[in-house]
């Protein structure tokens, strides 16, 4: 969802699909190095059969399928790929008012919510908690979703709908 002030409805329009494509996966930027995360390392320590990060430099390709290495800060790749990458594609529908997340699509849900600072903000990754821990923090992510929209007075709301 992006919530922008109530303006013209096709500069709003091309406002919402300018801040979308900050987050486009298929931007090349300039080369700069991306360090993989803890849980990678684990993996890779574990299939390689490397007790430590320095014997993983010349398996980062073969992992990752881009080249990179090892520094003082981690295992990297070097890439050309967003930093700031998040989706691949996207449909706008709106805009519409900003009374319900659910505004345009019933069916569909908000996963992220963009303000017009242009700030993408997530909501929580709950796919390995157990079921109860995930509806809880899901639960406060609604319901801070909906204070946000309902203090949102003078502003538009457009769905996204979006694919990564």
């Amino acid at each position: 969802m992006i919530i922008t002030p109530a303006n013209d409805t096709e500069a709003t329009i091309a406002k919402a699909d300018s801040m979308l494509n900050r987050y486009d996966l298929n931007i090349e930027v300039p080369e700069h190095k991306r360090y993989l995360d803890e849980a990678d390392i684990i993996r890779m320590k574990e299939v390689y059969n490397s007790p430590d990060i320095s014997g993983l430099a010349e398996k980062v390709e073969d992992w990752t399928g881009e080249p990179g290495g090892v520094d003082e800060k981690g295992v990297y790749v070097t890439t050309t790929r967003n930093p700031e990458g998040h989706i691949d594609s996207w449909q706008l529908f709106g805009p519409g008012p900003v009374e319900s997340r659910m505004f345009v699509h019933p069916d569909a849900y908000c996963s992220a919510i963009i303000f017009d600072d242009g700030v993408w903000q997530a909501a929580p990754d709950v796919d390995d908690m157990p079921r109860e821990e995930a509806d809880k923090i899901m639960d406060k992510w609604e319901a801070d979703l909906e204070e946000t929209i309902g203090a949102s007075s003078n502003k538009i709301a457009i769905i996204a709908r979006c694919h990564s």
